[in-house]
């Protein structure tokens, strides 16, 4: 995603340096509601993602998730994820996310980004928090929401199985100091 924009000053919410997140001790998932009475959670099991809090003329943070790694513990359902209807992994095999803004508001984040799904670009708002996890490690959790259909995930039958449009996003990262 080119042209990701600057941090505003507010972003000493996380420490100076440059992060990378570890996968291994990490999760990027999401939620969403069927039928109004039972939530599908899943996740992605590979993505990367990097914080540069120490040069603020760089992008803050970006990210990216391999869409083919998609878990919600149902192959079958996965397996149509990943197919044309939905994420179309063969022409679109990446998530991206370019952070533009960060402001904190008390102990919270908000994180203003650019998030694409699918080739198509949207602006969101992340909130969370960042804390120490140890020497030299950070812990990031961030929460967010989308509408699915604004990014071209949606078809016949989720309307009809009554699958939610907007989709909880769910961060739970652990950065080292690079």
């Amino acid at each position: 995603m080119a042209g990701a924009g600057h941090a505003t000053a507010t972003a000493r919410a996380v420490p100076q340096g440059a992060w990378t997140v570890i996968p291994e001790r990490s999760r990027v998932g999401f939620a969403i509601r069927h039928l109004a009475v039972a939530t599908v959670r899943g996740r992605f099991r590979e993505f990367a993602g990097t914080l540069n809090a120490a040069d603020p003329a760089a992008p803050w943070g970006e990210g990216r998730v391999v869409v083919a790694s998609i878990d919600t513990g149902e192959p079958v359902r996965d397996e149509r994820l990943r197919g044309p209807d939905y994420f179309d992994t063969a022409r679109h095999p990446e998530i991206r996310f370019a952070t533009s803004a960060v402001e904190r508001a008390g102990a919270e984040l908000q994180i203003a980004g650019d998030l694409e799904i699918k080739g198509t670009v949207r602006r969101i708002i992340l909130s969370g928090r960042a804390e120490p996890a140890g020497r030299g490690e950070m812990r990031l959790e961030l929460r967010g929401e989308v509408r699915r259909s604004e990014f071209g995930v949606e078809s016949r039958e989720l309307l009809e199985a009554g699958v939610a449009d907007r989709v909880r996003l769910e961060l739970d990262l652990v950065l080292a100091l690079r």
